[in-house]
Parts: structure tokens; sequence; C-alpha cells
């Protein structure tokens, strides 16, 4: 948040600020996200977005946006699972 200038998500500067400050290439990382709306921005930037779905209506509410790559119940099961797809 501080390296952001307290600016919240799902403000495109805050990731713009992030990708900067980690020198990282967006096309190459992955937002993992509770909120839908919180990712609109990160795949502007051309990250994969994954939502961690759940019921909160103020989390769900836009989960059927073409901004969001993956949806997935639990996140240390999804990355087990891509770790044993990456060994194999």
């Amino acid at each position: 948040i501080t390296d952001a200038d307290f600016m919240p998500k799902p403000s495109l500067e805050y990731y713009k600020k992030g990708v900067n400050k980690f020198n990282l290439d967006p096309k190459k990382s992955v937002l993992f996200e509770d909120i839908c709306q919180n990712l609109k921005e990160a795949k502007f930037l051309g990250m994969k977005t994954v939502w961690l779905e759940n019921d909160e209506p103020f989390a769900s509410k836009d989960k059927d946006k073409p901004y969001i790559d993956y949806k997935i119940k639990n996140l240390s099961g999804f990355l087990k699972e891509i770790n044993i797809l990456k060994a194999a």
C-alpha cells in the first residue's frame, strides 16, 4: 500500500507502480484476487487473472466478466496442481 502511495485497488496506477517497482513483465505475471473488480486493471496491463471464488455479494458481482481468466475455489490446491503439472 505504501509503495503505491496509498492508492487503493483497483486503480490502474496501483498496478503500474507494482510492476515498475519490481521490474515485472505483466505478460508473465498472474494476479490472484478475491474481489472480481480488482482484476480488471491487471488484465488491462496484460496479466493473467485468477479469481478466488467466494459468495460475498460485493466480491462476486462481476464474476462473469471477460477480464477473469480463471476461477478457483482453493488457492493451495490450485498451486499444488500447477506445480505437479510443471514437474510432469
